[in-house]
């Protein structure tokens, strides 16, 4: 005995062109949707517009599970037609963009993306050659370093009286810290020192 298949659960007819026809046809368990040249045209038409699997099948009226049986089962070759049909949007962009290749921004927009290396805009974060941007004098490095060291001292005495009481760390050294790096100047006044 063949159990009926609900169709109108499945396929909304507002979405699929082939909704009115699936609740039509009687179709039961061991109806060969493969052999119905509409349904199949319009799973290909589905993944040519590049569809995912899911969106091919509500197009054309089946499953997703019909349509795995088919390509596991039936035609081991329409996986391979399923996913060239997939690419067709993709080739269809890209002679798209190659067509508009006498606009010199459409141009300009190819090459920042084909050729990153030679066309990319990029912004440098250090000097020439590699270089840091400006250079601490030497008496200025010695004075972050210490702060740096008597902040990461005192740090570490409170964060061990902290974990007893869940009290907030003072922050003095921090505070200094602070003052201290604005006392000495800005990176522009330091430059080729």
């Amino acid at each position: 005995m063949e159990q009926e298949i609900k169709t109108e659960e499945i396929v909304p007819q507002e979405v699929s062109p082939m909704a009115e026809v699936v609740k039509e046809r009687n179709y039961t368990e061991n109806y060969k949707w493969w052999e119905d040249l509409e349904i199949k045209t319009n799973l290909e038409k589905a993944f040519a517009m590049g569809c995912s699997d899911r969106e091919a099948c509500i197009y054309a009226g089946i499953t997703v599970d019909q349509l795995y049986y088919y390509t596991r089962e039936v035609n081991k070759e329409f996986q391979a037609r399923k996913e060239e049909l997939k690419e067709l949007p993709i080739l269809k962009a890209k002679a798209t963009i190659t067509a508009s290749l006498d606009m010199p921004d459409h141009a300009k927009w190819y090459l920042e993306r084909k050729r990153k290396s030679e066309f990319a805009s990029r912004t440098e974060l250090t000097g020439g050659d590699g270089q840091a941007l400006f250079q601490l004098k030497a008496e200025d490095k010695q004075k972050l370093d210490n702060i740096l060291e008597g902040e990461k001292i005192e740090s570490e005495s409170t964060s061990n009286t902290n974990t007893e009481s869940n009290t907030e760390p003072n922050t003095p050294a921090t505070e200094t810290a602070v003052e201290e790096i604005k006392q000495l100047g800005t990176p522009d006044s330091n430059i080729g020192n």
